[in-house]
């Protein structure tokens, strides 16, 4: 899974339901099974199972039942929320991109003045 620096959990707060969301609009080519969901959004089967269903009546996620007891779950790329949602995670990897980049700009920064300050102090 790729990981979001800033995620979902820090605005929204650390809920299961923000865990399976986050981890839906990460994943949002895979098809997965409840049990998938749970494992990768580190949350329990059951309460996946619970979470996903205000998602699916939203029609931010799709499930696709196989049989009595195998729900398949993915994102519902068509819906309007759901594409909202994937400009949010496309914004935040932007922003910790810039971050990133800031933060190495300073760091060689700092580097170069290291290096000049003991340039200067072996001179003298």
């Amino acid at each position: 899974m790729v990981t979001v620096m800033v995620s979902l959990q820090e605005i929204f707060g650390d809920s299961a339901q923000v865990k399976v969301l986050e981890f839906l609009l990460l994943n949002l080519k895979d098809t997965m099974m409840i049990s998938d969901v749970a494992k990768g959004a580190r949350v329990a089967n059951s309460t996946t199972a619970r979470v996903v269903e205000p998602l699916i009546q939203s029609g931010v996620a799709r499930e696709i039942r196989i049989g009595k007891q195998i729900r398949i779950i993915r994102l519902n790329e068509e819906d309007e929320k759901a594409k909202l949602l994937l400009r949010l995670i496309d914004g935040l990897k932007n922003l910790e991109g810039k971050r990133q980049t800031q933060q190495a700009e300073e760091e060689q920064s700092l580097l170069k003045e290291s290096k000049a300050s003991k340039k200067n102090r072996t001179k003298s």
